[in-house]
């Protein structure tokens, strides 16, 4: 693919200044077909003559006359990876490559001499190696191709996809991705990789639908357009809606080239041919070839491109280097120099911090030499030295500041280091102790070190893998570093000092000594560093610590907004999952400021909340929370902890703990959102809009998910948090819908919180699971069919729509029964968590059970089908208390020969269609 690099500005003749395109092109090839393919070498159809000499340095010299610089020369199998590689390293600095296998020949897997795993090993080791050495920047060609089944079958494409995925996915390389006529399929392989692919990839080649090229952008792929995306008229309709931000231009030489014939062609009428073409027969040096695609032609696609948007060739081209390099991380004398550009003065380039970050990750650079690279020496100038450089607001941030923040992310995110690794970072972090003692920032970086993955499974065997005087030189740093740290925050040098124990971080005793301790209990003398911190208990201590701050509220408000923070930041450095970062999250926002509200009433000036606020977001990890404006965070590693400390700000605006106008001066940014359009939520008027509208209770539910400040209330509208204190406030609308049996309503209430974990996540802040289980459950053991139900299946599936969500409520909260508020075992829901998944014997179920069963039996497994009388005389509280025992009792028939296997699937395939059933 050719894409723009940047537009330089160069001297032309007669000393006028011209704009030079330069481009990244990236062939793309397909079966057997890249820049090793014989046409470039003059082999045509299978011939076994030559028809021309091998011209590939001719066609690099005419697509570099045109702006041409970076070649992605793509792998379609093994072998054609290979030749890749050695091609890119015959061109060092402007050819890289790609390795997969093409759909098209995923049948060389089948037919690789040691079976298709092996063959998939040796991808993975060419892979690895090519990448460890700079040459491989993609993982493909890979996909789905169900135009050329004939060339490898639907199973084999798809089972060898999802193989090449999981090595994509290991080795952390962007995708260079395939479809034809394959959308659907190729989704439902691609989506359970993508919470791991965290660089996406190309789509290229495009030629599918605009609403297929819209799920793609909404994934996060980039799309690949070359000629075959340009021949009709709605291919060029679906180019027109590519963002120019996931654009990327391509040849696909030597095949898709534009032809007269294309719609595309319209907007190449001004265009010149910068160079000749003749046929194949009369080659020539420095003329193309007819018919046969190349690099140069890249400047036709991009004139088609720009003459379909209205924009001028140079936006496109510019937008699609940046595109390209960018995502395969090419490399380019610009990006080179940023090192030396990083810091102009006072001011830091946005640049730089993606750059390193991308250095760290291709292991280009590790940490430790990074480290080195920016260690001032205080002792050459210690009259401008500055020791509190480290921790200076975001107005003032130093090139120091900017890459420890960094390496916090890096190691917090499992930065992978071999054990000589560590213990040289370690050894290197400790001038940085004796030069900024109290810094904050390196206080992270310290913790994010000792508490990494990497550090507990060496340090424990440090002394036996490093050198001994390690271990007691790094520990005589931490020690005064956590104590001048305590001065400032209180919770980093808690964890600090807790790793200085874990790990017995501490000066070794020296030797004389032992004589004139003899007879000393040294155990004892050394008892308190050895004490590990304990698990917390439920004692009365929380109680005293509350009561003791009573009488200071504003030091109660700060901390507890700094803990809130804290909380946030170390459940990213432990990298927890994403419901736990949600929650968290939804905490600090939903529940904290209205939490707050309660205190503003004993806050008195000129201390107020506003004031507790700002003190503690000054204490707060910036490396976890970073400004906008310091754009440390492009990658996307914490992107949802950058938006953190805007979303509680404008939820306390939102509560009127302080003016909006304040959150810029507090933010220390301009805010990039607003105060909710619909303003701050009131439980009465939400109950009242369901009422009369039952449509808007899905509007809320899914406003839960909301960081905003309002899912407080919609919980409290929707659950009933504590048992009304007056006839003033209203009843919750899921008591009051299972007061009224109104299941039809609830079955779509339960069906919204069933299809959105986070939303259930949400209420459990506000409300425990017996307010919001209790009345359904009692709906479920006093089930009434509606007087005017004319038909059974309905009731069935709203008792299973209720019943499924306190089964997904049950377990995924870990309840019991007392949980729920259950204690009486005869009734329906205790019934069922205590019996249903077990199959009961034939003699224990009573007449009328037996009878239920028998006619089950037959509705399933006999001509007659399921019908209204059976559903009708079998209750769905009877109906699932027998699932298990039907089940059972099928598979019995059918390993008896009672049943044939085929009826006994099809019998089953019904009982999918009612609901909780299985």
């Amino acid at each position: 693919m050719a894409n723009l690099e940047s537009m330089t500005e160069k001297e032309g003749e007669g000393g006028t200044k011209s704009t030079e395109l330069r481009y990244a092109d990236l062939h793309s090839l397909q079966v057997g077909i890249n820049l090793t393919d014989s046409t470039y070498r003059g082999f045509y159809n299978h011939h076994s003559q030559p028809s021309h000499p091998t011209d590939i340095p001719h066609l690099l010299h005419r697509a570099s006359s045109v702006g041409v610089q970076k070649y992605l020369i793509t792998g379609s199998d093994l072998e054609q990876s290979v030749q890749a590689i050695e091609l890119s390293k015959q061109y060092p600095g402007s050819c890289y490559a790609t390795v997969g296998v093409h759909p098209c020949s995923a049948k060389k897997f089948e037919r690789a001499n040691g079976g298709g795993e092996e063959m998939l090993g040796e991808l993975r080791e060419v892979a690895e190696t090519g990448m460890r050495q700079g040459w491989v920047k993609a993982f493909g060609e890979i996909g789905l191709d169900f135009d050329r089944l004939m060339l490898s079958g639907r199973e084999a494409q798809e089972r060898w996809f999802g193989r090449q995925l999981e090595v994509a996915v290991e080795l952390q390389l962007p995708l260079f991705l395939h479809s034809r006529a394959a959308h659907t399929a190729f989704l439902s392989m691609l989506k359970p990789h993508l919470s791991r692919l965290p660089r996406r990839g190309l789509v290229h080649s495009f030629t599918g639908t605009i609403s297929e090229m819209c799920e793609l952008i909404e994934l996060g792929f980039h799309i690949g357009i070359n000629g075959c995306s340009l021949k009709t008229e709605a291919n060029l309709e679906v180019v027109k809606e590519v963002p120019l931000d996931r654009l990327q231009l391509e040849t696909d030489g030597p095949w898709c080239e534009i032809r007269a014939t294309h719609a595309g062609t319209k907007y190449l009428k001004e265009y010149k041919e910068p160079f000749k073409k003749v046929k194949k027969e009369k080659w020539e040096e420095g003329a193309g070839v007819k018919g046969r695609n190349e690099p140069a032609e890249i400047v036709k696609v991009a004139w088609v491109v720009a003459g379909v948007k209205g924009v001028r060739v140079e936006e496109v081209v510019e937008a699609a280097w940046r595109n390209s390099v960018g995502m395969f991380e090419l490399g380019c004398e610009e990006e080179e120099g940023l090192l030396d550009l990083g810091c102009r003065g006072s001011v830091i380039d946005t640049r730089l911090s993606i750059y390193l970050d991308a250095l760290l990750v291709e292991k280009i650079v590790d940490v430790s030499t990074l480290l080195c690279a920016v260690q001032p020496f205080p002792l050459e100038d210690e009259a401008t030295f500055d020791p509190t450089l480290l921790d200076a607001d975001s107005a003032k941030l130093s090139l120091q500041t900017m890459v420890l923040q960094l390496l916090t992310r890096t190691i917090a995110n499992e930065y992978d280091a071999e054990d000589y690794e560590l213990f040289l970072f370690m050894k290197n972090l400790i001038p940085w102790m004796t030069m900024f003692p109290s810094s904050v920032t390196l206080g992270f970086l310290v913790s994010a070190t000792l508490g990494c993955h990497e550090a507990q499974r060496a340090l424990p065997v440090m002394e036996a893998k490093s050198p001994t005087e390690l271990k007691a030189s790094f520990g005589r740093s931490l020690t005064p570093f956590i104590a001048n740290l305590s001065q400032t925050n209180i919770q980093l040098a808690s964890t600090l000092n807790y790793w200085q124990k874990h790990y017995q971080l501490h000066d070794e005793l020296p030797a004389e000594p032992m004589d004139l301790l003899n007879g000393v209990d040294l155990g004892a003398l050394s008892f308190e560093q050895s004490v590990l911190d304990n698990e917390l208990l439920n004692t009365r201590a929380g109680l005293y610590i509350y009561l003791n701050s009573l009488g200071n509220v504003p030091t109660l408000v700060t901390d507890l907004i700094l803990a809130s923070f804290d909380i946030l930041a170390n459940a990213m450095y432990r990298t927890e999952p994403a419901q736990a970062m949600t929650i968290l999250r939804s905490f600090l926002v939903n529940k904290l400021p209205p939490f707050l509200n309660n205190y503003a009433a004993v806050v008195f000036p000129p201390l107020t909340i506003e004031a507790c606020i700002s003190q503690a977001l000054l204490r707060i990890d910036p490396a976890a929370f970073p400004s906008f404006s310091q754009m440390f965070d492009l990658l996307g590693k914490n992107g949802m902890l950058s938006e953190a400390r805007q979303e509680f700000l404008f939820a306390c605006a939102l509560h009127q703990l302080i003016p909006e106008g304040s959150i810029e001066g507090l933010l220390g940014d301009v805010p990039m959102q607003s105060l909710p359009a619909s303003g701050r939520y009131v439980k009465n008027d939400l109950v009242a809009q369901c009422t009369a509208n039952p449509a808007r209770i899905d509007e809320l539910i899914a406003e839960l998910e909301n960081m905003e400040g309002n899912a407080g209330e919609i919980a409290d509208a929707l659950v009933e948090r504590l048992p009304p204190k007056d006839e003033i406030g209203s009843t919750a609308i899921i008591t009051t819908l299972c007061s009224n049996n109104d299941t039809m309503t609830l079955k779509c209430i339960c069906n919204s919180l069933i299809r959105s974990s986070a939303t259930l996540d949400t209420i459990s802040l506000f409300c425990s699971p017996q307010t919001l289980l209790q009345p359904m459950c009692q709906l479920l053991d006093n089930w009434q069919e509606h007087e005017d139900q004319a038909e059974n299946q309905p009731v069935y599936d709203e008792f299973g729509s209720v019943l499924l969500l306190v089964c997904t409520i049950y377990h995924r909260f870990d309840l019991d029964l007392a949980d729920l508020g259950v204690l009486d075992h005869n009734l329906f829901i205790s019934r069922y968590f205590r019996f249903a998944c077990e199959s009961r014997a034939i003699d224990r179920l009573t007449d009328h059970e037996n009878e239920l069963l028998g006619g089950w039996i037959r509705g399933l497994f006999e001509a007659e089908g399921i019908n209204d009388e059976l559903m009708s005389m079998c209750q769905p509280a009877e109906f699932h208390l027998l699932v298990a025992t039907l089940f059972d009792q099928s598979i019995k028939a059918c390993q008896a020969r009672v049943l044939t296997l085929e009826t006994l699937t099809g019998g089953f395939e019904c009982t999918s269609h009612i609901p909780n059933s299985a």
